[in-house]
């Protein structure tokens, strides 16, 4: 199989260019290749080409049996935006390294997408001392002003504490920027349910007084990416007039190191009322999404609640970084977000939800629950059974994405998951 694509090549006096026809040979067979596959293909074998043309007709003209022509756009225009746009650069002149061109229609659903995807890279790829919660809020507000059926409310430390939001606040205190709970409703139909969508906005993570090791703090600036792909997933939907309703909580915080900062052998009471004692501090991300979990659940009720976050780095060594890890509490919905993946073009695995992993966290003399286990065996299923502890018997899927948020030798980030989440709640019937 080959794709018809255009590639600039130097003529002979290197001064005026040619255009050469440049067929790329993919070995998988165009009658079984998935939208996965095909991303993955595109992404991996076209980066070393600096300056080239899709022609979507004919990958339209291929007549793919299981690609359907709104992923196959999906896909095409997903990589060919990741590498002909820059994120984020400081620099005095900056110019994308690839010049490619895109020959074609796109619809206005896609490129909308694609655009989320794009202002989800640019918040994950900012410094830290540039976006701290603070920061993070006011760029939300920004991507969001002027979109129908959309607001927005957000809690200061002080309504934390007022709402007794305590695992935001203690993971949070230590930073001089302080934390936040930010709640996006997308309401088309206010007199129907909602789903819930909740995403860790850690906006950096030194591990707090279990501090990490220099090797291991470098790219935490990508640990809010769970809140950046919620934030992109709810502005796609209200770009594109989506129907169904969502509801995003962001708990936005910094997990630093300071004289007042939350400590291991410390208990806190959460939001839904269960006490927990801290075991390790750098397992913050699943604390401040237990508040916000338990905060959906009890005061909306929403039909489904799904968090998706950088939580754990025992998911990078289950899966390599291929697929992002995904648990799920029925049949239905782990098949529903399969599906959405594979339409979207993402890898996902399903892993175990299972009380055995809750066992070591359940063994505290002085709490309901323990936030970590001195055994790295089992992780990541560990923190997302922890997680289902917050959500008081609803539906639940979550989404780890530690290993697939960013690539940790070039730190280019992927906003994962922004696609398969909206095709999972924008279409899903």
């Amino acid at each position: 199989m080959s794709f018809r694509l255009w590639a600039k090549a130097a003529s002979a006096n290197k001064i005026k260019p040619l255009y050469k026809e440049m067929e790329v040979r993919c070995d998988l067979d165009v009658k079984n290749i998935t939208p996965p596959q095909l991303y993955t293909f595109l992404l991996e074998s076209l980066e070393k080409y600096d300056e080239l043309s899709f022609d979507f007709q004919s990958f339209l003209d291929l007549e793919f049996k299981n690609i359907t022509p709104q992923s196959l756009e999906l896909v095409l225009y997903t990589v060919y935006s990741h590498y002909s746009s820059v994120p984020f650069s400081s620099k005095k002149e900056q110019k994308p390294s690839h010049k490619w061109s895109f020959e074609g229609s796109i619809s206005k659903t896609v490129e909308n997408l694609v655009d989320a995807i794009l202002k989800a890279r640019q918040l994950q790829e900012c410094p830290p001392n540039l976006l701290y919660p603070k920061k993070f809020v006011e760029r939300a507000k920004e991507m969001l002003s002027g979109l129908k059926n959309v607001s927005v409310h957000v809690f200061d430390q002080k309504a934390l504490l007022e709402k007794k939001l305590n695992l935001i606040n203690e993971v949070g205190k230590a930073s001089e920027n302080p934390p936040y709970l930010m709640v996006i409703e997308y309401l088309p139909n206010p007199n129907e349910k909602s789903k819930a969508l909740v995403g860790k906005g850690i906006s950096y993570d030194t591990g707090g007084l279990n501090l990490k090791p220099g090797s291991h703090m470098s790219n935490m600036k990508f640990d809010m990416s769970g809140a950046a792909s919620s934030l992109a997933v709810v502005y796609a939907m209200a770009k594109n007039e989506v129907s169904e309703n969502l509801r995003v909580f962001l708990p936005l915080a910094e997990n630093c190191v300071s004289s007042n900062a939350y400590r291991p052998d410390d208990v806190i009471i959460s939001y839904s009322g269960k006490s927990v004692e801290i075991d390790n501090t750098d397992a913050e991300g699943r604390l401040v999404l237990a508040d916000a979990l338990s905060y959906a659940a009890m005061e909306y009720s929403p039909t489904e609640i799904i968090s998706i976050a950088t939580l754990t780095g025992a998911i990078g060594y289950a899966l390599g970084n291929k697929y992002g890890g995904a648990w799920a509490t029925s049949e239905e919905s782990w098949r529903s977000l399969h599906d959405s993946s594979i339409a979207a073009g993402e890898w996902i695995w399903r892993m175990p939800l299972d009380d055995y992993y809750l066992r070591a966290l359940k063994k505290s003399r002085v709490a309901d629950l323990k936030n970590s286990a001195r055994t790295g065996a089992g992780g990541s299923s560990r923190a997302a059974c922890f997680l289902k502890e917050f959500v008081l018997g609803l539906p639940y899927v979550h989404l780890d994405i530690a290993n697939i948020a960013y690539s940790d030798s070039t730190s280019v980030s992927y906003a994962p998951m922004v696609r398969t989440l909206y095709y999972y709640l924008a279409e899903r019937r």
